[in-house]
């Protein structure tokens, strides 16, 4: 028997249409950014690479789909009451956060509740871990569980030092390190990062001015062998590094081990490193 193309075409569609994977809809009632924006865009990839199509829209009426993802703040009235009914504390302190899983209208809802822009990252943040541990035939929502969190520790933070310029330069100028090192504090809930210029590096950023500006009033300090150019290249590179930062609701601090470097135990058991106080090198 032979069947009309139309009816192969036909018969293609529907059968790609059973196939298919429902998509999920994020329902966020207002415009979010900074680090909230982050954590979204984070949580949308990890979905989309299961290969489940993702959308978002402004209210749960808009949404059509029979799964959805709400978003937002504490001080919301529909996003509070979604928590608050699933018997859930709101996130009031900074940087906390609310999750829970619901049937809403008859739809598989997962709701998603910030006290802040940095408290909703977290949760999308860790929403997304919980979707990626899911097996291939288990639903998206399938490891998710309702939780209410406020961090212990006001501040969280890791630091780094400038010891060695070749070193430092390679990262400072590679952009990709920084926005997976950031991604991983992020993850890690590490809200503050502390550069620190100056310690025990032979003389190199001690002190760090020069290497990204020149100190009106003190000419004479500078670094030897540096142009113009070098200083707007690392002024830039070291923004770039701090907006990635703030990004991830992470917080940047400029450490100044050294002013003055006088050699001895600054220069870091670098053999021949004090030899070189005062002098161009």
């Amino acid at each position: 028997m032979r069947f009309p193309f139309c009816t192969f075409l036909a018969l293609g569609f529907l059968t790609s249409a059973a196939i298919a994977p429902d998509r999920v809809q994020i329902v966020s009632p207002q415009t979010l950014d900074g680090p909230a924006a982050y954590g979204i865009a984070k949580l949308t990839k990890t979905i989309s690479d299961r290969g489940i199509a993702v959308s978002s829209v402004k209210t749960i009426e808009q949404a059509g789909s029979s799964r959805l993802i709400v978003a937002g703040y504490a001080t919301q009235r529909r996003v509070a009451d979604l928590i608050t009914s699933s018997g859930l504390a709101l996130p009031k302190r900074p940087e906390s956060l609310a999750v829970c899983c619901i049937r809403d209208a008859g739809r598989s809802t997962l709701v998603l509740c910030g006290s802040d822009a940095v408290g909703l990252m977290y949760a999308a943040l860790d929403t997304a871990q919980w979707i990626g541990w899911a097996a291939p035939e288990e639903d998206v929502f399938t490891r998710i569980r309702n939780s209410s969190e406020s961090p212990c520790l006001t501040d969280r933070s890791v630091s780094t030092y400038t010891m060695q310029r070749r070193l430092f330069e390679q990262r400072l100028y590679d952009e990709s390190y920084w926005q997976q090192y950031f991604d991983m504090l992020a993850t890690s809930r590490i809200n503050s990062y502390v550069i620190i210029f100056g310690y025990e590096n032979g003389g190199f950023m001690a002190p760090l001015y020069p290497y990204f500006f020149d100190v009106e009033g003190f000419p004479e300090v500078e670094l030897y062998g540096s142009t113009d150019e070098l200083q707007a290249k690392n002024t830039a590179a070291l923004r770039r590094v701090i907006e990635l930062a703030h990004e991830r609701g992470i917080r940047v601090t400029a450490g100044i081990w050294d002013h003055i470097y006088r050699g001895g135990v600054q220069g870091g058991g670098i053999e021949g490193a004090s030899d070189w106080v005062g002098k161009r090198t």
